[in-house]
């Protein structure tokens, strides 16, 4: 996985005092979504959505990541084991969790639907769900699983986000929406469209991408002979960033390796 440059998105929101706009958490949502009706369309319950496990680009791409605790249902089904596990065993972080989960009845995607409502929550606030309302995590357990109580929503938030969060945390997993239904929701923006300008910025994502650098470049030689010489010289970097590419070694004299503005310094 390539270098994703702005880290968390807790960790942007704790460079903007902890707390995010509604603006920008709309956006993002919308982001999250998609990611979460792509796993959900494979048959995937991410298990442990949070803002520590959501990763950035400068450029606003958004990443879901940490699939350590992930579930493919289909095996789950197979094995039998969907209402017979326990939520430890299911991992994840039960401030997060749904009720149903905490109380072992069952794993399904509306699982990660109340996650993505407790990560709305932590993105406006700045603090953790149900943070005002527990004293320890076994109380948390309890209070998540078998009350009827819902984590505290944001003060001065839009009627939209409030509506969009009452979706998401509704305790019935069945009454839940699903991230397609989510995404026409009227608090996820809908015609928001990156700027098509925007510079595409890669990173080396392995080892072996050290030895190349991509450059523009207009050639008269063909492109079958340029990937043939590539394949040859590193045939394990296949890095592409949407455009026309070629891949330079290091020996060449001619490369500007180190006055090249694509590449991000990392430590």
């Amino acid at each position: 996985m390539e270098y994703m440059t702005e880290g968390s998105l807790s960790d942007v929101a704790e460079k903007f005092g902890g707390t995010l706009d509604s603006e920008v958490v709309r956006l993002y949502t919308r982001e999250i979504l998609h990611g979460l009706k792509f796993l959900h369309g494979n048959g995937i319950v991410h298990c442990d959505l949070k803002c520590k496990n959501v990763l950035l680009k400068s450029n606003g791409n958004v990443k879901l990541a940490d699939f350590g605790c992930a579930k493919r249902l289909k095996d789950l089904k197979r094995n039998g084991d969907l209402t017979t596990f326990s939520w430890q065993s299911v991992g994840g972080t039960p401030l997060w969790m749904a009720p149903e989960v905490l109380r072992n009845e069952g794993l399904d995607f509306a699982s990660d639907i109340w996650s993505l409502g407790c990560l709305v929550i932590e993105m406006a606030t700045g603090r953790l769900p149900w943070g005002d309302k527990i004293s320890n995590l076994l109380t948390a357990v309890l209070k998540i699983a078998c009350s009827n109580e819902k984590p505290q929503f944001p003060v001065d938030f839009p009627e939209e986000g409030l509506d969009f969060l009452e979706k998401c945390l509704e305790r019935n997993p069945k009454e839940r929406w699903t991230a397609e239904e989510l995404l026409n929701h009227p608090f996820i923006p809908q015609n928001f469209v990156k700027n098509p300008s925007e510079k595409c910025v890669c990173s080396p994502s392995s080892v072996l991408d050290v030895g190349t650098i991509e450059e523009d470049y207009d050639s008269d030689e063909s492109d079958s002979t340029k990937n043939n010489e590539l394949h040859h010289k590193n045939p394990f970097s296949t890095r592409l960033c949407g455009r026309k590419t070629r891949m330079v070694t290091l020996q060449e004299p001619e490369t500007e390796f180190w006055s090249s503005e694509d590449w991000i310094t990392v430590r």
